[in-house]
């Protein structure tokens, strides 16, 4: 296990964080960047687009996102 280590990235000093601390942080946002855009892809092509005409079935999320809010 990788050990944590805390960083403030509206830290002022930020420039004197090593280099290696923050490629790890960047890795770790561009990994969390595409798990959003995969998920986004996915309920794109298996949500919406199969229903693009049946506006009626795009007015609630499907059952295994019950976390999505109406309003989004």
């Amino acid at each position: 296990m990788k050990p944590v280590i805390e960083v403030l990235i509206v830290d002022k000093k930020w420039i004197e964080n090593p280099k290696n601390i923050k490629e790890h942080i960047w890795e770790a946002v561009d990994r969390a960047y595409v798990k959003w855009k995969d998920f986004k892809s996915t309920l794109m092509r298996h949500h919406i687009l199969p229903f693009i005409n049946e506006k009626e079935k795009l007015r609630q999320p499907h059952e295994l996102y019950k976390f999505i809010e109406k309003a989004d």
